[in-house]
C-alpha cells in the first residue's frame, strides 16, 4: 500500500473529521489506482483512464484524460473532484465563455493536475497551476504532458505568496487577473486565503469552488457576499458541496 505521510499529516492538523476520513480513503485508493485498469466516465463526455492501462473507451467521450494518481489527490473519483469536472465541463461547453474573452485560470490546489487538463483540453488559452507539495507538481507535470497540454504553468506555491505576475497594489485594487477560478480545498484555507483568491478573480469571472462538507458549508458560504461573489450554481454529492461563483461587476 502506498500513503503518503506528508499529505496525511497536513491533514490531520484540520479540524474537519469528515475532511481527514474522506482524504485517508482517497490516499488509500490511491494504491489501488493500477488495479482498475478500465477507467472510469465522469459523465456522458469524460473519461478517466489510468496511463498504464491497455483498454480505450469508448469513441463517445470527447474527452480522455490519461492519468497517474499516484502521488496526488485528483484522480476524479473523489466527490469534490468529480463535482469540479462537471462544473468546468458545463461552463467550457457554453461558446459564449470561451469566445467572449481569452480564458485565463487559475487553479488552486492542483494535484494531479485533472482540472487543468480538462480546462487545456476544452480550449482555455492560458493556465496557472498551483499546489504546495512538490511531488504533486511533479505528477501534474507528467499527466500534463502525456495528455498533450502544453499552456499549463505550474508552481509549487502557496496561494498565499503567489505571484500572478501583477504588483501587489494591482491586487489590492481589485483589477484581478484571471476570468475563471477553480480552488478544491480544504475548509481552512477557503478562510484563511478567500480575499486574496477573490481578487485575483476579474470582474465578472466565474470561481468553482469545492472542499467544503457539509459540517464547514455555513461557514464557507458566509464568505461569499462580503467579497462580492454571487451563487450561480450550488450542488452536492455524498454530503460534498460544490459552488459555482460570480464576480459581481
Amino acid at each position: 500500500m502506498i500513503f503518503n505521510f506528508n499529505i496525511t499529516k497536513n491533514f490531520f492538523i484540520e479540524d474537519d473529521s469528515n475532511y481527514v476520513f474522506n482524504k485517508l480513503q482517497e490516499e488509500i485508493a490511491a494504491s489501488q489506482w493500477y488495479i482498475d485498469y478500465k477507467g472510469f466516465s465522469v459523465n456522458d463526455d469524460i473519461f478517466i483512464l489510468p496511463v498504464a492501462s491497455p483498454w480505450q473507451p469508448g469513441s463517445q467521450y470527447s474527452y480522455i484524460l490519461y492519468l497517474d494518481a499516484l502521488k496526488a489527490f485528483g484522480d476524479g473519483k473523489h466527490p469534490t473532484t468529480a463535482l469540479c469536472l462537471n462544473a468546468l465541463h458545463v461552463l467550457l461547453k457554453e461558446e459564449r465563455f470561451l469566445r467572449s474573452d481569452r480564458v485565463s485560470m487559475l487553479d488552486i490546489g492542483t494535484g494531479t493536475g485533472i482540472l487543468s487538463i480538462l480546462a487545456s483540453k476544452m480550449g482555455c488559452a492560458e493556465i496557472s497551476a498551483l499546489d504546495i507539495f512538490p511531488e504533486s507538481i511533479e505528477n501534474a507535470r507528467a499527466n500534463a504532458e502525456i495528455n498533450g497540454c502544453h499552456n499549463i504553468v505550474f508552481h509549487v506555491t502557496d496561494i498565499a505568496l503567489f505571484n500572478p505576475g501583477m504588483s501587489k497594489d494591482a491586487i489590492d485594487g481589485n483589477s484581478g487577473t484571471y476570468n475563471l477560478v477553480t480552488a478544491n480545498l480544504l475548509p481552512p484555507v477557503i478562510l484563511e486565503n478567500m480575499d486574496r483568491i477573490s481578487r485575483l478573480l476579474m470582474e465578472g469571472g466565474i470561481m468553482i469552488l469545492s472542499g467544503v462538507s457539509d459540517l464547514r458549508a455555513t461557514e464557507i458560504e458566509a464568505l461569499f457576499a462580503p467579497k462580492g461573489l454571487l451563487v450561480m450554481e450550488h450542488k452536492t454529492r455524498e454530503n460534498w458541496h460544490c459552488y459555482v461563483l460570480r464576480r459581481q461587476l
